[in-house]
């Protein structure tokens, strides 16, 4: 299990453990090994938990013995320092029976405001394929984590391309699910969780089980407690609760009518046959403002051609046209209590709100202006388009000293301000060795077209599987 670990998916995990050939515990303790094998070279934890993982898995292993059916039993998983293991799309992804073994690093906010690093007091979490450069970020050790094979699931969240841009510069998949979506403690309503993961079907089992599952229940202190020294502050129990969008079941207003079912993610959804299109896209290398290095573009063009010459995806020309989305990001970020989003259509709400003051009239103002214009040419695209590809980042990852004058994020953080779901997929390497992403961006709630694409794009190029002895260093 050891050897083989960090290139198997988290479907391919819980597979084995639900058919009873490897224990719940097997894979935490390879994810531990792995863990202590690359963390002094990498840095991407800022804790780690082995003895709460390990009461975990105990409790996974009891409820499959009782029949509880669990989608993502005994796969090892890390989350976001930050968001800890109560956020309420961590919780439903433990009640499925995965096992948080650690919290992964981000940066210092007053470190630099573009937050493309990651800290821990071992020093700066790295890029797993160039040691010299940045991780991206905020969601920097997930990112690395998932890249490096410690797990095969991470959580992230995105409030500007917090998860797109690191897992860009990593060489993994992440997804920013359309803003409203899911609870959230951004007031301004940018910030989205969503999953960094190295293969389609696993961010695929994200979605089955976070998007189409109710509320779990909370652990029963008396039934099940942890190992001493450990708060549970909430942790749902691993089988107690079904996910919705199952047959018989009702999928409410939380749940999405013909969601995947989460107890066969390894068909959610499924790929589509090379001859079948999954729609129109129209191509922006640079949304009208933003300045690309012209191989990053050249790389992240050549994977979305890949899709169209297998005829998964149709080209239709039309220019896309927007703001710069910098000033407005910006004063929406500062203001209190702006107006969250929605997931029913675009995230404009008006010229001020009451989180705005007197004094900031016109900052409200022009976001306001800076909004209207640009969803009127989304739905513009939208509307003769099903996605809209760029690259996900401008740039390649950056020294350690510093990004410069580059904006890594203004491919990013324009459909923080409008509300779509965006991905960010592994295009390939530009000549010198940097991991490129490729951003395919829908239409409000059309996620499930997003993972199709995302699949398709790995069937047709796969993309490389850590190496078991690339990153190792001594553990710091």
């Amino acid at each position: 299990m050891r050897r083989d670990y960090p290139a198997l998916g988290a479907i391919e995990l819980a597979a084995l453990v639900r058919t009873g050939l490897i224990s719940p515990q097997a894979p935490v303790e390879a994810a531990l090994a792995r863990l202590r094998e690359t963390d002094g070279a990498l840095r991407a934890f800022t804790a780690c938990w082995p003895d709460l993982a390990t009461h975990r898995a105990g409790l996974v292993g009891r409820a499959l013995a009782r029949g509880a059916e669990l989608p993502l039993a005994g796969v090892p998983i890390a989350v976001k320092a930050g968001g800890g293991v109560t956020a309420p799309t961590t919780r439903r992804l433990i009640a499925a029976g995965a096992i948080v073994i650690g919290a992964t690093a981000v940066p210092i906010r007053a470190a630099h405001p573009w937050q493309t690093w990651g800290h821990t007091s071992r020093g700066p979490t790295v890029n797993p394929w160039r040691p010299d450069r940045v991780p991206g970020g905020s969601s920097a050790g997930s990112a690395v984590a998932v890249a490096s094979g410690v797990v095969p699931l991470a959580t992230a969240a995105d409030g500007a391309g917090s998860t797109r841009i690191p897992a860009a510069w990593c060489g993994v998949v992440g997804l920013k699910p359309t803003n409203g979506r899911f609870p959230g403690s951004d007031p301004a309503g940018l910030t989205v969780p969503g999953p960094i993961v190295r293969h389609a079907a696993d961010a695929a089992a994200w979605w089955a089980v976070v998007a189409g599952a109710r509320e779990p229940p909370t652990l029963s202190p008396e039934r099940d407690a942890p190992a001493r020294g450990h708060s549970v502050g909430g942790e749902p129990t691993p089988g107690l609760y079904a996910p919705l969008g199952l047959p018989g079941e009702d999928c409410g207003a939380s749940g999405a009518v013909g969601a995947p079912n989460p107890y066969e993610p390894h068909r959610s959804p499924p790929d589509p046959p090379a001859d079948r299109s999954l729609g129109t896209g129209v191509w922006s290398a640079t949304l009208g403002f933003a300045d690309p290095e012209p191989e990053v573009v050249a790389v992240s063009r050549a994977a979305a051609d890949r899709l169209a010459a297998a005829g998964v995806l149709t080209w239709t020309d039309m220019p896309v046209e927007l703001l710069d989305p910098e000033a407005a990001w910006t004063a929406l970020r500062a203001a209190p209590a702006a107006p969250a989003p929605t997931s029913a259509g675009p995230a404009s709400a008006g010229p001020a709100s009451a989180g705005w003051t007197s004094a900031g009239t016109a900052a409200a103002s022009n976001v306001a202006a800076v909004r209207a214009h640009n969803d009127r040419c989304l739905a513009g695209v939208f509307a003769q388009a099903d996605v809209l590809l760029t690259p996900t980042t401008p740039n390649r990852p950056h020294p350690h000293a510093g990004p410069g004058e580059v904006r890594s994020v203004s491919l990013t953080w324009t459909f923080n301000l409008s509300g779509q779901p965006a991905v960010s997929v592994p295009a390939g390497f530009t000549a010198d060795g940097f991991p490129v992403g490729l951003q395919i961006v829908g239409r409000h709630g059309e996620e499930d077209r997003l993972l199709r694409l995302v699949a398709a794009l790995e069937r047709l190029a796969p993309w490389p599987s850590p190496e078991p002895d690339r990153w190792t260093g001594e553990a710091g």
